[in-house]
């Protein structure tokens, strides 16, 4: 018979139910579904079929088992599928009971949901159909708790338990059957502890049932849930206590002896109504009733309670009138009665019932009765433990227990069950008491045999096993009779007479330590002590003090009080017994001093023990003690770690203890100040307790605290280096507490140290949530502001585990990374004891013991242990000496893990503990060494440790280890390569992925390494390389894609399409697109879809509509695209992100879609309360809710104005830890990355501070506070438009919406304004007119500067003209001038108005465009001179207001002056009158330019000094003083960085200019400082020039040392100048935008630059023809700087290209739409310092272009380029056609493309690889179209470069200008270098995507600026002449001098003038828009065309 398909069997089973066929067939076909694994979603949606055959069965009376069978068989196979599924079929049958309930009692229904209409059912069949429906949710529940599941929809079975309890009230007769049904369910819930997560439902429960019981008083069922639920959970507070007062009224009367359950169930009720105040008259009566015993219990407590509350009157608590004249004061009438005295009272009964069980004469039967009694005494205690109950008896107990081993075994049974153990699990908790009692007290071996056979240890080894409990009972007992009777009976038994002595050394550990905390018992201090000595003096071989003794223990002591306090923990209150820490106490007494050693570990404890409830005393107690005892010494040491965890004691404890902790906070500065005398500028900030005044005014009166707020951040970010984490804690709380008043800060290295701290600190849940505190409070400033550097601590093992200081590095860096700071982090004490004892062996690993012991102290093990840092130094001493031991832990599971794994720690013990097994030698003992930690469940450690296992298997495991590896990665790989909707086990996929990934990332990252460092074996290169190519790149890259890794999922599709380079599937298309989008990369996204439209036609109109702000359109077609594909959550997303965007946020609301519920109403919460729609807000966060960031911003709204603030708080602190739980889990540390979570920490913490500020007393002036903050944070926040739109809105609501009225509705109103703004400039004119009319509104007055830019976006620009020039002239503005000018610049027309010239007067600031009108009004009159001094006085004016528009105004002022001296040199006349125009302006811009140092700020002069420095060979002496003037001001202010540039021209040719800067210098020497400077800097120029200088032939790069070259030896022995390192830092300025009175001090320069510290001896010198050399720097700050020293080049002109490419990095900055896009030119500083030679800076980790492929090619076993070059050359001497079709048709295919391999090699992590690859194809392109722009040639392969650390590009050798590449010898007929390997590492788009756009942007921005360039340009051209003319005066003979002079310089300026005009006015004519885009199109197909390439090969690439 033929296997019929899943589809068939769908299809068969839908047509037997639409044929209403016997339902007993339609469930034998169902069954056969399960094992064809038919579909979930199917199998869900059968449930409401198969209800509607139910209806229309008419045989449904005798077929409910069957459908109630049906559905519990669909639901088990759906919660073994997709739990989604089940939920969905829970919540569906939920609903059914609750709409039958309503059609049962007649009410209004909405029943268009299912198939068959209930309103019309007869009444038999509703009933029928809800007894089904309750008994399926009652065998769900069942199914759940046998699965060990929780079924989260519960809630809504019980929300409805009392109205189906009501209904069936109401119809008894017909519903009394499902009673039994509902208390089933009842109990279950029960059971499974529900009610405790649900408590709301209890009362109205409890209600019911007592109604319920009320009318059918014998229903046992019905008693029995009511006294379950009592006994369970009797702390219920009752909100209505007279109804169920009531209803337990009515049913007292009918109590009676023979109905316990009835009475039973009274009597509960009873005590709850009197424990919450409300008295029962009927309980007299009651309790005069003679109940059988099984109530004798409760009914003694009903008594005590009823006593307890007898003065109550039942009118005053029924109105808790506290202020009655009956004396109440230590009642809390709002929480429930205290039971403790009643508890304690009852608990007295234990004894007697234990004495009358362990005796002799009790009969079995008895027994059993006590037994049960016993467990009704623990139930009516508040269900008190069973062993905390008897902890006094439990010694009674054991030795019963022992003796009924023998005589009644079924007893023993009884007993070890009561207290819910296995009968050896008793034995082995209670050996202590069982085994000497067995031996010492028995007159055989019986019992003794038979505890040994129980606990499965032989009798011979029973010794040996479990020594202390028999040591230990023989040294605690006083009577030396009786001992020495049981020491003899050990003898007898054990066989051994010289057991004793034995037995205690081997267990001295155990004995020790237990003895050490009996020292805390009153009763067994004293007999301690004795046995501690006895002890000492029997181990101990030499002769020792009891504290030396001690201090051998003191760790298992530590050890074993943590394990009690988490026993503690465990079990509540009432099992905890204070002996142990009196036990410490003592112990640490008998120390004394020695407890310094264990500073660290003790401070862990007794902050443990101060987080107890109700133990802070006894914290407080161990302080003192730990204090007490240390010498001053080991005291001022931890004084620091002592302050810290004082002060933590503060917030926890009462008034009366902390006022003892301020005593003793006081002590211990007093102490401090004696010993030290400190400053106290480390304190951390004492909290506001009144307790501590006195101790803060002390503080204040001495502390000096350094107030520079930038000197704390430093000062906080160095200390953040620290391993220590009460350290980190320490400056994160300083932290915080500055930023409080000074939020806003600025610091790319503070960001890098959070992002550090919150990965290694991810599972230290402080330390994480107060680095998400700083974050929220810093801001998320945009990462273009912030110079954030990854922080790099990646340790790579390159010998495998075989090399003893490779591996002790590596276990110390395990030590201080990871595992010390998960221990921090502890707060489970047994948690703790698997790190000791993992800590204890490696620490033997790596080879250290006590620091005594190792002896030569130039030992590398010495070395590497005085390197670690000193807190983990002493985290680490105790454990040199300690002396743990461990069980093996043998993990037998094989392969396949994951499949069978439940839970994420299950599959990563288990698969490292399989890993271990194929380890050896010393590897072997390493990874055996962590197996403690990795079985504690501290998966952070394991995850950092997996990598190495995995990558030492890879090498030294069998081939089977690999393909089992393997197999498991492509397990994980395989789950999570499919979408799903928050599946079973889908938390542990995306956690097991992470591992996955992180294993083939580190094994990449090995691999770069080894490739860069270690060719030593190769073999294991290939082994990874093997590996990770067994790993399908399509596979992880699906995986990756729905664990939502994008750039994971980007990087592996890229790898297999390269790969596999066949054209792109509609699949990966797919991918790819929803990839695009995810990124926000809509530039390569329109690229994908304009190259794949005919696969994508619907995604390519959806983009164009949304780039086009056309969102109808594009919401048309998403509705489209839905209904074609209604189950696909991606497209939903998509939509609800469009319709976002366009601020449609009611559609989002109306979304629904079952299967993905709590997705949706995530974004439906986020909708709401940005609609002001809190009805919806409210109803949704009351529904279940994906928890996204989003989504709680709005839960917390929804808080906030109900006033439930506690609540709101609770929210933020989840959302908070959520967010930086994100933080710490993401795999990249870049803050790029980072910036969406960092951005929603921002708006949590906006929450918090909108709630303090309404909080505080005056909200209105709170708010008002912030306004500063608000604009700083606003203006530093990533400039896009989401972003700024969303903190706005949030502030909108968190501080307006959802509040009263206040008095800041000047703030309100801002905030709308921007919001119009934002909205305005994103292209929203919809709701940017929306809140701009509400700005308005709310401030009573007309934005017109606002309402204008408004009328121009949106095409009204003659009203946005009228409007602006309505303004009289007098009230203008310079904002009204700028936006007047802008205008007319977008619009020349507009210039018409008359009105424009008086705004045109007011903008300076836009000097550009005011420049260009004057120049337009000008022009036509002829009046050059007078131009050109109004251009020079508007830029000194412009920018004397400072530096917006640098570049233009600077340029144009020294361009301007320039030309005036030429235009005045032509003159023939140079007396100045009006006549003679040109005399008259150029004396009037001498005068500006002669005081212009007083108004125009030095720093702004340093960019442009270069220029001005060549033009000191001017001849008109006026021009001249006033360029010496200019210099000599700017050189005062900043020598340090300024002397390089002066030095260079000190030696020039040039007598002018040589004679000029001489006298410069000179007048500078007048300060002793500048003296220095100048002499030092002279020197090092002498000596470089003589390196400069020096040749030596080699073929190859060398280094020399100095001092053995008698020329060089000079330059070695410079040192300590006061000359700054010549870097970019140093040389280039960042200039303020506006110069105020509060920028004139402004750093423009870095604080603490380096200065050089000496030259480093050795240099290298290079390769190249002109053998330049490298020398390194030592900076004064500790840092090695490189230089290049070259001679015979013209570095002039790569200074003067590298200025002008300073200039385009302005502008494309300053370009408010490229703001986002990061674009630049790489740059470097260049420094001549002659005419032919200077220092060029060396940028390490960059190679050349040639060299990467070269490398690649011959590693894959090709032809390097030389190679391949030569060749070529030797087929080109035919045709140019024939030269192309050789290069296509030879050259190519040998020559592949391979430079993206370089990126994946160099950038292995996901994130990393996508930013270098963004990063290479910005910069690449950026610098293509400059280099166009100015015809950079000799662009070869050794000249484009390319950064190891960031994928950056960057050129060298940039003084070939002019296109004059063309007139090489093999001319560069390209317009820039784009080969087939460059576009290669574009990615699978090539050129088409982002390469194209960077060019066509960085076009649109040089043309839009080409004024600004031109000047800039102009400016370096008549440099470059000025230096052409100093070449050729120094080349001319002394007798023709001027003329040749003269002639020369003439010819030079005019080659010049004709280069530039070829360079600008051509290729600038082009205007901005599609000209210049299709420009950039013909450039790069000329660049990339073969025919091109072919004629370059051979020379180039």
């Amino acid at each position: 018979m033929a296997v019929r398909s899943a589809d068939d069997l769908q299809a068969s089973i839908k047509q037997q139910l639409e044929n209403n066929d016997d339902i007993e067939d339609i469930s034998r076909a169902l069954s056969t579904l399960f094992d064809v694994k038919i579909s979930p979603v199917f199998c869900s949606s059968l449930f409401l079929p198969i209800f509607q055959h139910a209806v229309e069965n008419e045989q449904l009376v005798e077929s409910v088992d069957t459908y109630v069978l049906i559905f519990t068989g669909l639901y088990k196979y759906l919660l073994k599928t997709e739990q989604v599924c089940a939920r969905h079929s829970f919540v569906k049958c939920v609903g059914l009971i609750a709409d039958l309930v309503k059609a049962v009692e007649f009410e209004n229904n909405d029943c268009s949901k299912y198939p068959f209409a209930i309103d019309e059912l007869e009444l038999e069949t509703l009933l029928f159909v809800l007894s089904i429906a309750i008994r399926t949710c009652n065998e769900m529940i069942v199914i759940n708790i046998e699965a060990g599941e929780t079924n989260h929809n519960v809630y809504i079975l019980w929300e409805h338990l009392p109205c189906l309890l009501n209904c069936c009230i109401t119809h008894f007769d017909i519903m009394g059957p499902m009673i039994t049904i509902v208390t089933t369910i009842i109990h279950n819930l029960i059971q499974i502890g529900f009610i405790e997560s649900y408590p709301m439902q209890v009362e109205s429960l409890l209600s019911c049932l007592l109604h319920l019981l009320q009318n059918h008083n014998n229903d046992t069922a019905v008693a029995t849930a009511i006294s379950s639920i009592i006994q369970n959970h009797p702390d219920i507070k009752l909100r209505n206590p007279s109804e169920i007062a009531t209803f337990t009224n009515a049913i007292a009367i009918y109590v009676h002896p023979d109905n316990l359950d009835h009475a039973r169930a009274v009597l509960n009720v009873s005590c709850l109504l009197l424990r919450n105040y409300y008295k029962t008259p009927w309980l007299d009566d009651i309790l005069t009733i003679d109940f059988a015993d099984q109530l004798g219990i409760l009914k003694k407590k009903t008594g005590l309670l009823l006593q307890y509350c007898q003065d109550l009157d039942n009118s005053q608590v029924e109105h808790m009138d506290i202020d009655s004249p009956v004396n109440h004061k230590d009642l809390d009438f709002s929480s429930i009665l205290d039971c403790s005295v009643v508890y304690k009272e009852l608990t007295r009964k234990t004894s007697s019932i234990v004495d009358t069980l362990v005796a002799e004469e009790t009969i079995h039967q008895d027994r059993l009765m006590l037994i049960d009694k016993l467990k009704e005494l623990a139930i009516q205690t508040g269900n008190m433990d069973m062993i905390s109950l008897c902890k006094n008896q439990m010694k009674d107990i054991v030795r019963f227990v022992v003796l009924a081993l023998e005589f009644d075994p079924e007893m023993f049974i009884e007993i070890a069950a009561m207290f819910e153990y296995e009968p050896a699990q008793f034995i082995l908790k209670y050996l202590e008491y069982a085994l000497p009692y067995s031996i010492f007290n028995t007159n055989d071996n019986n019992a003794l045999l038979h505890i040994s056979s129980l606990i499965d240890v032989p009798f011979k080894a029973i010794f040996e096993e479990y020594a202390h409990y028999i040591i230990l009972a023989l040294l605690l007992e006083p009577d030396a009779t009786k001992r020495n009777q049981s020491l003899a009976r050990l003898q007898v038994v054990s066989g051994k007479p010289q057991i004793y002595k034995h037995l205690a050394t081997v267990k001295a550990t155990k004995i020790t330590t237990t003895l050490a905390l009996n020292l805390g018992k009153p009763e067994l201090k004293k007999q301690s002590l004795l046995a501690l000595n006895e002890m000492k003096n029997i181990v101990c071989s030499t002769p020792m003090s009891l504290p030396q003794y001690l201090s051998q223990y003191f760790v298992s002591i530590l050890t074993n009080i943590s394990r009690l306090i988490s026993e503690w923990r465990l079990k509540g209150v009432t099992s905890r017994e204070p002996y142990a820490i009196k036990g410490l106490n003592e112990s640490m007494i008998a120390m004394g001093a020695g407890v310094s050693e264990y500073a660290l570990h003790l401070v862990k404890v007794f902050e443990t023990v101060s987080e107890i409830e109700d133990y802070q005393s006894e914290a407080l107690g161990l302080w003192q003690t730990f204090i007490g005892v240390l010498d001053d010494g080991a005291f001022s040491f931890n004084f620091q770690n002592i302050m810290n965890g004082i002060l933590k004691l503060l917030p926890l404890s009462t008034t009366q203890v902390r006022s003892m902790v301020a005593i003793l906070i006081q002590s211990v500065l007093e102490r401090e100040i004696e010993l030290n005398s400190p400053s106290f500028s480390d304190m951390p900030d004492l909290p506001d307790y009144k307790e501590l005044h006195t101790v803060r005014q002390m503080l204040k009166d001495r502390l000096s605290k350094n107030t520079d707020l930038q000197s704390e951040i430093t000062t906080i970010i160095r200390k953040l280096d620290s391993p220590d984490d009460i350290q980190i804690l320490s400056e994160l709380k300083k932290l915080d507490n500055i930023l409080r008043g000074n939020p806003a800060i600025k610091s790319g290295l503070l960001v890098s140290k959070l992002l550090y701290l919150v990965q290694k600190y991810a599972s230290n849940k402080e330390i994480s949530r107060l680095v998400g505190v700083c974050f929220g409070k810093i801001g998320a400033i945009d990462p273009s502001l912030l110079d954030v550097k990854t922080i790099e601590d990646e340790v790579f093992v390159m010998r495998n585990f075989a090399d003893d200081n490779e591996n002790r590095a590596f276990i110390c860096r395990l030590i201080t990374d990871h595992i010390f700071p998960a221990y921090g982090a502890i707060r489970d004490e047994n948690v703790r004891l698997y790190f000791h004892l993992s800590v204890q062996s490696l620490l033997q690993c790596a080879g250290f013991s006590d620091t005594g012991k190792m002896a030569n102290k130039t030992s590398a093990t010495y070395l590497a242990w005085s390197n670690l840092p000193a807190s983990a130094r002493e985290f680490l001493t105790p454990f040199l000496n300690s002396s743990f031991t461990r069980s093996r832990h043998d993990e037998s599971s094989g392969y396949p893990i994951f499949t069978v794994a439940q839970s994420f720690p299950e599959w990563v013990l288990k698969w490292y503990s399989c890993l271990v097994q194929e380890t050896s030698a010393k590897a072997k003992d390493i990874f055996e060494a962590c197996l403690p930690i990795v079985i504690s469940g501290a998966t952070d450690v394991t995850m950092s440790l997996l990598p190495y296992l995995v990558l030492y298997c890879i090498f030294s495991g069998s081939g089977d280890a690999t393909s089992n590896i393997i197999k498991e990665m492509l397990l994980v790989l395989d789950t999570n390569a499919e979408l799903r909707n928050d599946s079973i086990r889908g938390h542990m996929n995306q956690q097991c992925l992470q591992v996955t990934v992180a294993i083939t990332e580190y094994c990449r990252k090995w691999l770069n390494n080894i490739k860069l460092g270690d060719r030593g074996n190769e073999s294991q290169a290939r082994r990874v390389a093997v590996f990770l190519a067994r790993i399908p790149d399509d596979v992880m890259a699906i995986a990756a894609f729905y664990s939502k890794a994008y750039p994971q999922s980007l990087m592996h599709f890229e790898t297999y399409c390269k790969r596999n380079p066949e054209p792109l599937s509609p699949e990966i298309l797919n991918y790819l697109r929803q990839i695009y989008t995810r990124l926000e990369d809509r530039i390569d996204l329109i690229a994908l879809l304009k190259e794949n439209a005919g696969v994508l036609k619907y995604d390519k109109d959806l983009v164009l509509f949304e780039s086009q702000e056309g969102w109808k359109d594009a919401e048309v077609v998403y509705d489209i695209r839905i209904s074609d594909n209604p189950d696909d959550i991606a497209l939903y997303t998509e939509c609800m992100d469009s319709l976002k965007k366009w601020g449609n946020y009611g559609k989002i609301a109306e979304i629904n879609m079952p299967a993905w519920a709590a997705q949706i109403n995530s974004r439906r919460i986020d909708s709401a309360w940005r609609v002001n729609n809190y009805h919806v807000l409210d109803k949704a966060v009351a529904m279940s809710t994906e928890r996204t960031p989003e989504a709680l911003v709005g839960c917390v709204l929804s808080k906030m104005r109900n006033k439930k603030n506690l609540e709101a708080a609770s929210i933020i602190e989840t959302s908070r830890d959520m967010l930086v739980e994100q933080l710490s889990s993401i795999a990249s540390k870049s803050y790029r990355k980072s910036y969406p979570i960092v951005f929603n920490l921002q708006l949590v913490q906006e929450l918090e501070t909108a709630q303090a500020a309404w909080d505080s007393d005056n909200p209105t002036d709170s708010i008002k506070k912030l306004e500063g903050f608000w604009n700083h944070n606003y203006e530093n926040i990533a400039s896009n438009y989401q972003y700024k739109h969303d903190l706005l809105e949030l502030r909108k609501a968190a501080f307006f919406d959802i509040r009263p009225k206040s008095d800041a509705q000047a703030m309100e109103s801002k905030l709308w304004l921007q919001l119009a703004k934002s909205s305005r400039k994103a292209g929203n004119l919809g709701y940017s007119l929306k809140a701009l009319l509400k700005a308005e509104k709310i401030s009573n007055m007309t934005y017109m500067n606002e309402r204008a830019k408004w009328y121009w976006v949106s095409g009204y620009k003659e009203e946005a003209m009228n409007l602006l020039l309505s303004k009289p002239g007098k009230d203008v503005t310079n904002a009204d001038a700028i936006l007047a000018s802008k205008f007319y610049t977008q619009d020349p027309s507009m210039g018409d108005h008359v009105e424009i010239k008086v705004y045109f007067r007011k903008a300076f600031g836009n000097c550009e465009n005011y420049v260009s009108y004057i120049i337009n009004a000008t022009a036509k009159k002829g009046s050059t001179t007078s131009t050109l001094f109004n251009i020079v006085r508007g830029s000194y004016k412009a920018l004397s207001l400072g530096s917006k528009y640098y570049y233009s105004n600077m340029s144009r002022l020294i361009n301007g002056w320039f030309e005036l001296a030429v235009i005045y040199d032509k003159a023939p006349d140079k007396v100045s009158t009006e006549s003679n125009p040109p005399v008259v302006y150029f004396n009037q811009a001498n005068i500006i330019m002669g005081k212009i140092t007083q108004f125009v700020r030095p720093y702004q002069f340093c960019l442009f000094l270069t220029r001005l420095i060549a033009h000191l060979s001017c001849k008109n002496e006026e021009m001249a003083q006033c360029l010496m003037k200019i210099i000599h001001t700017v050189f005062v202010a900043y020598p340090s960085s300024t002397v390089w540039l002066l030095l260079g021209v000190e030696k020039s040719k040039n007598i002018l200019q040589r004679k000029r800067m001489t006298k410069i210098l000179d007048m500078a020497q007048t300060s002793p400082q500048l003296s220095l400077i100048i002499r030092q800097t002279r020197e090092l120029v002498d000596a470089l020039k003589l390196l400069a200088d020096y040749r030596i032939e080699t073929k190859s790069a060398m280094n020399l040392d100095m001092r053995q070259i008698r020329t060089l030896f000079k330059l070695s022995r410079l040192q300590d100048l006061r000359i700054y390192i010549p870097t970019e830092a140093s040389l280039y300025p960042n200039l303020p935008e506006v110069n105020s009175k509060e920028t004139a001090n402004i750093q423009v320069f870095p604080k603490n630059l380096p200065y050089i510290k000496k030259i480093q001896p050795v240099f290298m010198v290079m390769r190249s023809l002109q053998k330049p050399k490298r020398i390194t720097i030592e900076g004064s700050d500790g840092k090695q700087y490189k230089f290049l020293v070259k001679s015979e080049d013209e570095l002039q002109k790569d200074a003067r290209t590298m200025e002008f490419n300073y200039a385009i990095n302005s502008f494309l900055k300053r370009d408010t739409k490229l703001r986002d896009h990061e674009l630049y030119i790489r740059t470097y500083a260049v420094i001549p310092l002659g005419e032919k030679w200077g220092l060029i800076q060396w940028i390490d980790c960059i190679t050349p272009l040639k060299t990467i492929i070269d490398n690649i090619w011959v590693s894959e076993g090709r032809h390097s380029v030389g190679a391949m070059s030569a060749r070529f050359k030797d087929m080109g001497n035919g045709l140019p056609s024939e030269t192309a079709r050789a290069f296509k048709n030879v050259i190519l295919p040998q020559c592949p493309a391979v430079f993206h391999q370089w990126f994946l090699r160099c950038f292995p992590e996901p994130n990393q690889w996508l930013a270098s690859r963004t990063r290479y194809t910005k910069t690449l392109a950026v610098m293509s179209i400059v280099g166009y722009m100015v015809g950079l040639g000799d662009r070869h392969a050794e000249n484009i470069l390319f950064d190891e650390t960031n994928g950056d590009c960057v050129h060298v050798d940039l003084n070939m200008l002019f296109d004059l590449g063309l007139g090489l010898t093999i001319p560069e007929v390209v317009p820039f270098r784009l080969t087939k390997n460059l576009i290669d590492a574009m990615g699978v788009l090539g050129y088409n995507g982002l390469f194209t756009t960077t060019c066509e942007q960085t076009m649109d921005v040089l043309l839009r600026n080409k004024d600004a360039l031109m000047s800039v340009f102009q400016t370096l051209g008549t440099c470059w002449s000025l230096e052409e003319n100093v070449r050729l005066e120094s080349e001319g003979g002394s007798s023709t001098r001027i003329d040749s002079i003269q002639s020369r310089n003439e010819i030079a300026k005019r080659n010049n003038e004709i280069r530039q005009k070829k360079t600008f006015d051509e290729k600038f004519e082009l205007q901005p828009g599609r000209d210049a885009d299709r420009r950039v199109k013909e450039l790069i197909e000329k660049a990339s065309n073969p025919d091109n390439l072919a004629k370059m090969f051979a020379g180039k690439d």
